[in-house]
């Protein structure tokens, strides 16, 4: 035990020692594959009791990083963090990420997985577990979201269809409050006019295939 301990400690410092983003990322998402190999416990399927997950690729991961020049002095929003993978990767890059995952099991796969990761990443990433539409969305340069159904709190005060049909208005309202000039809402997945009905108040800058970006209009 105390060997492997040694050698994962080892494995962790020459990591660090990387100083190209994209080879991290490369070793953050080999992280995550090997770890749910080895541990079917780790795996989750797309679909839990607070609603619908997936992972990002580390090919978004990359164009997301790169599109958005995130780098240091950045501060990134993962909205539904999940498993953590794409604020860990983010994170390779340079910005700060704090990453929001309502799911407790999700959450604690994240926090198992941070334990993994190289030290320069472990110092940029903050994992939460709680409601996203409580983080002050004002903090954020860019604010990275997994477009799917949306997740309902275990310790919400309203019924779980009312809190869903009105989940949209309340996250496009508080977009409208708080998010900063200059600031993104990056939204991956889904039909892009889609998204547009569901933010038709803010600004969008471009559709693509894989992405809406939204602002504060001007």
């Amino acid at each position: 035990m105390v060997t492997r301990i040694a050698s994962n400690r080892a494995k962790l410092a020459s990591w660090s020692r990387i100083r190209s983003p994209y080879a991290l990322l490369h070793h953050v998402y080999s992280t995550y594959l090997n770890a749910f190999e080895r541990n079917p416990r780790l795996r989750t399927e797309i679909r839990t009791p607070q609603g619908a997950f997936a992972s990002t690729d580390p090919q978004t991961i990359e164009e997301v990083a790169d599109e958005f020049g995130l780098g240091k002095g950045k501060k990134v929003l993962d909205f539904g963090g999940g498993k953590g993978l794409a604020a860990h990767g983010l994170a390779c890059f340079g910005p700060q990420v704090t990453a929001v995952e309502i799911s407790p099991h999700l959450h604690n796969i994240a926090v198992e997985m941070h334990g993994l990761m190289p030290r320069q990443v472990q110092k940029r990433v903050t994992l939460l577990l709680g409601d996203g539409l409580k983080i002050d969305f004002s903090k954020f340069d860019l604010i990275y979201f997994f477009f799917t159904h949306p997740s309902v709190p275990e310790d919400r005060t309203m019924d779980a269809r009312e809190y869903l049909d009105g989940y949209y208005e309340r996250f496009e309202d508080k977009l409208l409050r708080e998010l900063k000039p200059g600031a993104k809402l990056v939204v991956y997945g889904g039909a892009p006019k889609h998204l547009y009905g569901r933010f038709s108040r803010l600004e969008c800058e471009e559709f693509e295939v894989k992405f809406a970006v939204f602002s504060l209009p001007k």
